[in-house]
């Protein structure tokens, strides 16, 4: 399969740069040193369809990362409660309305990217299990690592046998269903993350690229992540979240190279950490969640929303945007993808007043039930 391509077909795709946007285009690269150096804020700040942003989580064999724990509860933490399906036989999730919005942010330049692909199928099944697929990648110096997974990690999912065994539904066996999400995503992003490289070492790149990514399959979340960018389920007006933060990864200089930081210690791309010796890896975290009646909304975000704003921040102004004259007057009780994209918007723009420094993207889902 040709880089870049998906499969044809099975998948109806929203790739970033299709989003209609209040925001105008931005563009331009500037590298992360460059701008810490300068230090500088702008005022103006610009907004999009399309995207990118660093820093990330997690650990790999050479490098020590220190996790900095935030006041929320994790997915992971949630299942090891014991609260992962109650309810789900009576009450069926339906269509994923979606949202997504995005903003420059003070930058001079644009590196997220994202996806979302409403009808997501493995090449060739035809079983009738709903499933979508959405994500979000924060690209650091450049968007180019970003722009290659935003447009490769589905298509490559989409044809790995084991998420073809991952149904979602009701009585299905949790464990075996997760080993075998857990083992695509795993094959899935070390793939990309290969095809990144080539073109790196070819090229002599240095750019890279955090990942989130959300599959829903019948009455099941999947949340993958290498990266710093965060996935926040809203259940009962309780918000409960995915991703974590490290601290920096320094490289040793060689080849004349001046040393280098990195703010991740999983990414897509970033050769420098990666040859000759790995202190990064691209590994991600799959966490399951059962889906349940009184989940309202997933937010999938990259770092500059949670720079500035808690997970329960962003549950609370995302009921709030629901609840207002605005949204509720036109919905008749229904969910809509308006509904989802007035929320993404109003989320940005509260990043955007609190003067966040970075990109933001923003892809909000809403529940519809049986």
């Amino acid at each position: 399969m040709e880089r870049g391509s998906a499969p044809a077909g099975p998948l109806t795709k929203h790739l970033s740069g299709e989003q209609l946007s209040p925001f105008p285009l931005a563009c331009g690269k500037r590298t992360r040193a460059a701008e810490a150096a300068s230090g500088e804020r702008r005022a103006e700040a610009s907004t999009q369809a399309t995207g990118s942003s660093s820093e990330g989580a997690a650990g790999s064999q050479a490098a020590r990362c220190d996790r900095i724990a935030r006041s929320r509860l994790s997915f992971g933490d949630e299942l090891e409660d014991g609260l992962d399906g109650p309810g789900i036989a009576a009450s069926t999730a339906k269509r994923l309305c979606f949202g997504v919005a995005q903003a420059r942010g003070a930058r001079q330049y644009m590196e997220d990217k994202h996806t979302v692909v409403s009808s997501f199928k493995p090449l060739g099944v035809e079983d009738g299990v709903e499933r979508s697929y959405f994500a979000v990648f924060d690209g650091h110096n450049g968007e180019q690592s970003a722009s290659e997974a935003s447009s490769r990690l589905h298509a490559v999912l989409a044809q790995d046998t084991a998420f073809a065994q991952c149904r979602g539904e009701p009585g299905a066996s949790a464990e075996a269903e997760t080993a075998a999400m857990r083992s695509a995503m795993t094959r899935t992003f070390a793939v990309v993350d290969g095809e990144i490289l080539d073109r790196a070492r070819a090229e002599d790149g240095r750019d890279g690229s955090t990942g989130l990514v959300v599959v829903r399959t019948g009455s099941v979340l999947w949340a993958a992540h290498a990266g710093d960018s965060r996935a926040v389920l809203a259940r009962g007006a309780r918000a409960l979240g995915r991703g974590q933060r490290c601290w920096r990864v320094i490289c040793e200089p060689r080849d004349g190279r001046p040393g280098s930081g990195l703010a991740v210690s999983r990414s897509f791309g970033d050769l420098d950490f990666k040859h000759p010796n790995r202190f990064v890896e691209c590994k991600p975290d799959v966490l399951r969640l059962c889906l349940q009646p009184d989940d309202d909304l997933v937010i999938l975000a990259s770092d500059g929303l949670w720079d500035v704003m808690d997970d329960q921040l962003a549950v609370d102004l995302s009921l709030a945007t629901l609840r207002g004259p605005a949204v509720a007057s036109g919905a008749a009780g229904r969910v809509t993808d308006a509904q989802a994209k007035m929320v993404a918007d109003a989320l940005v723009m509260e990043a955007l007043q609190r003067h966040t420094l970075d990109n933001i993207t923003v892809i909000v889902l809403l529940m519809t039930w049986d």
